[in-house]
């Protein structure tokens, strides 16, 4: 009973300090701003008002939509009401690496009253994905702006930009920086974003040489939420916002946006209903106070500098020269080495013990690792993120109570600091800009060495330090790992699960400093293990399946229901219940279109859509009639020798190879139904086109039943036409 009770209250210190923990972590990415009229220099309650009273409410505005220039249109009014300097885009653009095309409309506005130059620009675009109505994105940064237009600040050089097209390509700020004179004129840019409906607004990613950024940031935010690390990670991933084009284009800036409520993005659920206005109120905040900032500073000699930033868990923004990191990384190793050799002097450190914790403490990671690549895809897409953590931190303690048969309960607790040190190096060295997380890490380390050196003799003491050096460790840790996991959804489950575990180590190992009864150590284990799969095998935590409906159809008359998802069941639905081969009828057909249900067959086949005639030099003409019209329209036509496509005057370069090059189309004008395909040699196989149009045609058509949420462009009534090159 003694060792049952003694056992038990090891478990009961591990839960009750990781879950002080977790709840701190949860804290630091649940809270943001409190809207406050009297104190604040911005109100997110007026913002939403403003925002009301412009945008076409509870309704989707894609690009091209009615929903989409009638907001475009209330917009105008809006600034120009305001007695501001407005100007209307309407400009034919063409993505050349997704091959997207439309015609987009930009709203631009400025003062008159200002006659200088470098202006700061804040910028959000107004188009939404078809399944939602975009009320945090992009209705978020659009109550930011549209309360903003009404600062004095307009009158000390901010302007304003509402974009077109970002669903679809960046396809605005694309025809904004190429095409609009005012462009020139732009400095800095502040770009607002949201990937969720909730959380604090994090600045994620700086244009290159951000010295003068960085340097206003760390004067201007409240409560910062930011750090190169995740600039680092950012540049690594496919990912893109209208941020990413002004980068490129060598502007100055910063990326704001908050995550929180991930499975809400691109769906039906973006509403005001789920918005939280203390995630507008922290972003717009912010915003106002570094434009004010950027502007108050427009005249910087460190243009060409590059800082490294991280915040201290929301509390003041820090911030140093990058060209620091190889300095600091010599200085961290050498005093490494000098604390582990003292260590071993004093032998309060055994090597040979050590390498062996060093093994079990890399195997409990490996074990991490075989979890998020057997199960973790799965889950990650259907479960909350805390449920996953507590899973993580439960292999985390599995390292301290396998690490038992070495029985060297020292050793145990500095292993995973000198993991933490050795992986952190590797980090910096494969990538100087993530720098940011790791020199703290790296600082905690020396903390715990420069504890274990100085302070052998007061165990209770040293216990104490390293408690509260691993619970600060783990917050870190965790908030980190858990913006990743809201920024990259589950694209990355191993890594993030390994992350995780570590953290859980981290508090583990230090609590394994307290006596473990041998006796107990598998009734531990088997606890742990049992708590697990029960975590796991939670259907509590499951997520409502985002799942959207094709009706497919042909020139014949044929027609399908497809379903297809992004979660396991909506994936398995799309299996068990559609099992015609869609490859069989549309050998073009993407993945996500694999399996289809028949419906039945059309009275009457479809109109001849396209026609295509071949010209000289290998060049053929597609001709769409002008009578066609549709949400948005798909070229399909094969690769091989494929070279050059030309639309309306836009050339665009395209790299032969096997296979199809799938060109889309969004507002479908005149000028882009005459298209030019030049190849070097005789293509071989048949063009598609492809009509979209969002949601489905056919009435009385009967769906499975079950709660679902449209995501990205939602149910959908495609019809494919073909012919042969």
């Amino acid at each position: 009973m003694n060792i049952f009770i003694r056992n038990l209250s090891w478990l009961t210190a591990f839960a009750c300090l990781a879950g002080i923990t977790l709840f701190a972590s949860k804290s630091i990415l649940q809270s943001s701003l409190v809207p406050s009229e009297q104190d604040s220099l911005f109100s997110s309650e007026q913002a939403k008002i403003e925002y009301q009273q412009v945008v076409v409410a509870n309704t989707p505005r894609p690009t091209g939509s009615e929903a989409n220039l009638n907001t475009v249109n209330n917009i105008y009014s809006y600034l120009k009401d305001l007695g501001l300097q407005v100007e209307l885009q309407q400009q034919l653009v063409c993505n050349h690496t997704s091959l997207q095309c439309s015609e987009v409309v930009n709203v631009v506005a400025r003062s008159s009253s200002y006659r200088g130059e470098n202006y700061v620009l804040v910028t959000t675009h107004h188009d939404t994905v078809p399944a939602s109505s975009g009320d945090a994105d992009p209705g978020a940064g659009m109550m930011i702006a549209l309360e903003l237009a009404k600062h004095r600040l307009m009158d000390e050089g901010l302007m304003l930009l509402f974009t077109d097209g970002e669903e679809i390509g960046l396809l605005g700020a694309k025809a904004f920086i190429e095409h609009h004179s005012w462009a020139k004129q732009v400095k800095s840019v502040i770009n607002l974003e949201a990937r969720g409906t909730s959380g604090p607004s994090l600045i994620f990613e700086t244009g290159k040489d951000n010295y003068s950024t960085v340097s206003a940031m760390t004067q201007a935010l409240v409560r910062p939420l930011a750090s190169s690390f995740f600039t680092g990670v950012y540049e690594l991933m496919p990912n893109n916002t209208d941020f990413t084009l002004y980068k490129q284009a060598g502007y100055q800036g910063a990326n704001f946006a908050f995550i929180g409520s991930s499975e809400h993005y691109h769906t039906d659920a973006d509403n005001l209903h789920n918005l939280s206005l203390q995630s507008v109120q922290h972003q717009g905040e912010n915003a106002l106070r570094l434009a004010t900032h950027m502007l108050s500073n427009k005249k910087s000699n460190h243009d060409k500098d590059n800082l490294a930033f991280s915040d201290l868990l929301t509390v003041k923004l820090f911030s140093w020269p990058l060209e620091w990191t190889p300095l600091i990384l010599f200085i961290f190793i050498g005093v490494f080495c000098v604390l582990v050799w003292h260590l071993e002097k004093i032998k309060r450190l055994e090597i040979d013990v050590l390498m062996f914790q060093m093994l079990v403490w890399v195997g409990v990671l490996l074990l991490a690792a075989v979890f998020g690549w057997g199960i973790g895809f799965f889950h990650l897409s259907e479960h909350s993120t805390p449920y996953l953590m507590i899973v993580s931190m439960l292999l985390g303690l599995l390292y301290p109570l396998f690490s038992t048969f070495g029985r060297d309960r020292y050793s145990i607790a500095l292993v995973p600091w000198l993991g933490v040190f050795f992986l952190s190096l590797i980090l910096l060295l494969a990538n100087p800009s993530l720098v940011a997380p790791v020199l703290p890490l790296l600082g905690l380390v020396f903390v715990v060495l420069i504890t274990a050196v100085k302070l052998n003799k007061y165990p209770t003491l040293m216990f104490i330090l390293f408690i509260g050096v691993a619970m600060v460790t783990m917050v870190s840790l965790w908030t980190i790992s858990e913006l990743l996991y809201l920024a990259m959804g589950y694209q990355y489950p191993i890594a993030l699960l390994v992350l995780w575990t570590l953290a859980g180590t981290l508090l583990s190992s230090s609590l394994s400093m307290l006596a473990i009864p041998e006796q107990a150590k598998w009734l531990s284990i088997s606890g742990a293990f049992i708590v697990a799969v029960l975590a796991v095998t939670n259907a509590q935590h499951t997520k409502t399946d985002h799942l959207n409906y094709i009706n497919l159809q042909n020139a014949e008359g044929e027609s399908f229901l497809i379903a297809f998802g992004n979660t396991r069941t909506a994936q398995n639905s799309s299996h068990d219940l559609y099992q015609t081969p869609m490859r069989e009828y549309y050998p073009w057909a993407p993945g996500y279109l694999s399996y289809g249900l028949p419906l039945p067959t059309a009275e009457s086949k479809l109109p001849e859509l396209f026609n295509i005639v071949a010209q000289d030099s290998g060049k053929y003409l597609v001709s769409i009639p002008t009578t066609t019209t549709t949400d948005s329209l798909m070229l399909i036509v094969p690769k091989q020798n494929l070279e050059v496509i030309s639309i309306a005057g836009e050339h665009i370069k395209v790299t032969p190879g096997q296979g199809n090059q799938v060109v889309h189309f969004y507002k479908l004008t005149d000028s882009l139904k005459h298209i030019e395909l030049s190849y070097s040699g005789q293509p071989d196989g048949h063009a598609y086109m492809v009509l979209k149009n969002w949601g489905l045609e056919n009435e009385g058509l009967e769906l499975p039943s079950g709660e679902r949420l449209q995501f990205s462009e939602g149910d959908t009534t495609m019809q494919v036409h073909s012919l042969k090159l």
